[in-house]
């Protein structure tokens, strides 16, 4: 199995602990070391108890524009088979396999939130226990070309980033026993290990480029490592984390996806790394860490957001890179997409909402919300959005 690329250079502050290429700056405040990372207790994105009360203090009319409250309903289990796209096609122009687990997720826990009907927390539980007695998420089938199990971990990924926003709304709220949830936990755990290929394992000519579909799966452990309070899974997440960074170059664009490879689609694909990115760096923040502010060289989180902030103002930046200054912006139109959505900007505009940034960006959406995406976890406009009266 590959191995992640080994830090070499570390800084804490401005203080060098070892020399090498890329040096990693922490923040003063916080591990002195990135092993110092340890996931501090069992949370995702959002704090279920403390959204509940937000949303409680709002109108009806208020939560109806952050949550689109729905019926409670019954959905099919999780699907067995994962599949990738087939041949002559992509996962985009397939249906995604996990599309009504997503979507469910999205009202049983929106339903929870707004209401505070333990109706919604039994059907999730239910729901989860069934998914698990059929075996769902447990059968990857690949692709018959040459990327063999890419797209069907891309898929896979869409489908888990959801169940573990429903899993752990489920044990913050006590709304299942110690035994349902080590039922669950040894299922999820499971196919998550499955997953677990590295760079080479999964993209052959592509291994050691962090990008879109690395950062996927990074952020996939990450979100398992933070519910779980699981160290192995938490401190992978923030490996790929500080790869994307060292991938990152001086004007912040990731260097694999910003290219001419990409072409049109790496204003898009940048969307995708931001957003990765800020989930993790989110889930941090939920046990008490600033990864936000870690920098590799001069690259952090906030450069990579900052080139999509600037791109979108000056699209003639590109060209440098991609040969074009012309690109695809479906990211900013869709409010419910697998990946091409601004969902993950809910985070960073509810941490950070006066940062100049963070306001220019607000500026350049054209979605209405909420916006909604498995790949960042699901509703976050319901989840952690804060409300705003329509511009």
């Amino acid at each position: 199995m590959a191995r992640l690329p080994v830090l070499r250079g570390v800084m804490v502050g401005a203080v060098l602990l070892s020399s090498g290429c890329a040096s990693v700056t922490l923040p003063e405040s916080g591990p002195q070391s990135l092993e110092g990372y340890r996931p501090t207790r069992n949370i995702g994105l959002l704090d279920s108890r403390q959204r509940r009360e937000e949303l409680a203090r709002l109108s009806e009319s208020q939560r109806e524009d952050l949550c689109l409250e729905r019926s409670l309903y019954r959905a099919p289990p999780i699907p067995v088979e994962v599949t990738g796209h087939g041949p002559g096609g992509s996962i985009y122009s397939h249906y995604n396999p996990f599309g009504d687990a997503w979507r469910y997720v999205d009202d049983m826990v929106g339903g929870w939130l707004t209401t505070q009907d333990r109706a919604y927390l039994d059907s999730l539980r239910e729901w989860l226990l069934e998914s698990k007695r059929q075996g769902g998420f447990t059968r990857l089938r690949p692709d018959p070309d040459k990327y063999y199990l890419l797209d069907p971990l891309f898929n896979l990924r869409f489908g888990l980033k959801p169940v573990f926003v429903a899993y752990d709304v489920l044990q913050q709220e006590g709304a299942i026993t110690e035994e349902q949830q080590t039922i669950l936990h040894q299922w999820l755990e499971e196919v998550v290990e499955s997953t677990d290929l590295g760079y080479c394992g999964e993209m052959e000519d592509w291994c050691d480029s962090p990008n879109h579909t690395t950062m996927h799966a990074g952020s996939t452990f990450m979100l398992w490592g933070g519910v779980t309070s699981n160290p192995k899974w938490f401190r992978k997440g923030i490996d790929y984390f500080v790869d994307a960074l060292r991938n990152t170059r001086s004007d912040g664009s990731n260097a694999f996806d910003v290219s001419a490879r990409k072409g049109r689609r790496s204003v898009r694909k940048q969307n995708q790394i931001v957003g990765y990115l800020v989930v993790i760096a989110e889930v941090a923040a939920r046990h008490g860490y600033d990864l936000y502010n870690i920098k590799v060289g001069d690259a952090s989180m906030w450069s990579n957001f900052e080139f999509l902030v600037n791109v979108l103002d000056n699209s003639s930046l590109l060209k440098r890179h991609t040969g074009s200054a012309s690109f695809d912006e479906p990211f900013l139109h869709h409010n419910r997409h697998n990946d091409e959505t601004v969902a993950w900007f809910e985070l960073l505009r509810r941490r950070f909402p006066d940062d100049p940034r963070v306001v220019r960006f607000t500026k350049k959406v054209f979605a209405s919300r909420p916006w909604s995406s498995p790949a960042y976890g699901g509703n976050l406009t319901c989840f952690v959005g804060q409300f705003a009266a329509r511009e």
